[in-house]
């Protein structure tokens, strides 16, 4: 029974100073590396055709983009699916503009093409109160498969340490 004893110390011993004296270098938490969150935001600064893009429904998962031709003298929304490739066609759009006064101008937009269903919509300019998008703050709203969406046209552009001239 002795012997037992001091095999089971002898044990517990080794156990400790092989556990105990494993001196990895390790790093403060703060001053550790750490991966970017995955965050569901996500910034979208232009379009493919080089418009404004706005969500529409919440979701993301239509989009449109919003784009003034001054040679054309037209206002085009193409809508896109999640990825602003896929295009997603739609049945009605109005753009309700803040307008000089602060009333609101609604504006209904034509689908291209003369068809029922249109992933692009257009509207002269003359029906917009200004032909300068960054002067432009409204909100659409599209219809597509019979549920009306809706989405905020803004400019809340990220101009914290840097300038548009560079």
């Amino acid at each position: 029974m002795r012997m037992y004893g001091w095999v089971f110390g002898l044990a517990v011993t080794a156990g400790y100073v092989v556990g105990c004296n494993n001196q990895q270098a390790t790093t403060p938490y703060a001053d550790a590396e750490q991966a970017p969150a995955d965050h569901d935001e996500h910034d979208h600064h232009e379009g493919p055709h080089g418009g404004h893009v706005v969500e529409l429904g919440g979701d993301h998962s239509v989009h449109g983009e919003f784009v003034l031709d001054a040679d054309g003298k037209v206002a085009r929304l193409y809508l896109y699916g999640e990825d602003l490739k896929t295009p997603v066609e739609a049945t009605a759009v109005t753009f309700h503009a803040e307008g000089d006064n602060g009333e609101e101008q609604e504006v209904s937009m034509e689908p291209a093409g003369g068809s029922e269903k249109a992933s692009e919509f257009t509207a002269s300019l003359d029906q917009l109160p200004s032909s300068d998008i960054e002067q432009l703050f409204g909100h659409f709203h599209v219809t597509v498969d019979g549920k009306e969406l809706s989405g905020d046209l803004s400019h809340d552009h990220d101009h914290e340490g840097h300038s548009h001239d560079e």
